[in-house]
């Protein structure tokens, strides 16, 4: 069930099916704790991040393939997503979400790559999780799911306020309940 929750095709690059038992013992130390920390266990993998190209995602260029997965497939799941982009509601916690929830999550994941580039002594070449702050900006305006982020916030926050709000909103326990309880019943 996790590995198809957590989906990754490991066979698309080279990186993704060198990485795959890592992948899998990921899974499976999570399989019976806390799914918040499994999000996280999952978004810093070096196989999620080769697959969903998060590893190059900048402050000037955001990928939104692992937030746009993160929501739709992750957590809250696809009857949650209502198009467009609405004004933010400060004040409030949104019951669904729109596509600038995912642009503010791309750009709080910004940073989070890997250690692949052995001719830069900042990243070296260990592949392992790094997270490397140049890439993140710390002075837009990122708001998710009408909560807006604080400017300036310690290595990573960013990113970790946004799986704190996922994880725990009301749609993910909906969406996750619901795919574990079709696997149980198939």
């Amino acid at each position: 069930h996790w590995h198809n929750h957590f989906n990754v095709y490991s066979f698309l690059a080279r990186e993704t099916e060198r990485l795959w038992p890592d992948y899998h013992r990921r899974i499976r130390k999570n399989v019976f704790g806390n799914f918040r920390t499994f999000l996280e266990d999952i978004a810093s993998s070096p196989t999620m991040l080769y697959y969903l190209d998060n590893y190059n995602s900048e402050r000037g260029a955001p990928n939104e393939n692992y937030a746009r997965e993160l929501f739709e497939l992750h957590t809250m799941g696809a009857e949650a997503y209502v198009p467009g982009t609405p004004a933010p509601q400060p004040g409030t916690i949104a019951s669904v979400y729109h596509d600038s929830d995912v642009y503010a999550a791309a750009r709080a994941f910004a940073g989070w790559t890997i250690r692949n580039r052995p001719w830069d002594d900042d990243f070296g070449d260990t592949g392992e999780f790094f997270y490397f702050a140049d890439f993140h900006s710390q002075t837009d305006l990122k708001c998710v799911l009408n909560v807006c982020l604080d400017f300036n916030q310690a290595a990573m926050k960013d990113a970790h306020d946004v799986l704190d709000l996922i994880a725990y909103h009301p749609a993910t326990a909906r969406n996750v309940s619901k795919r574990l309880a079709r696997r149980l019943v198939a």
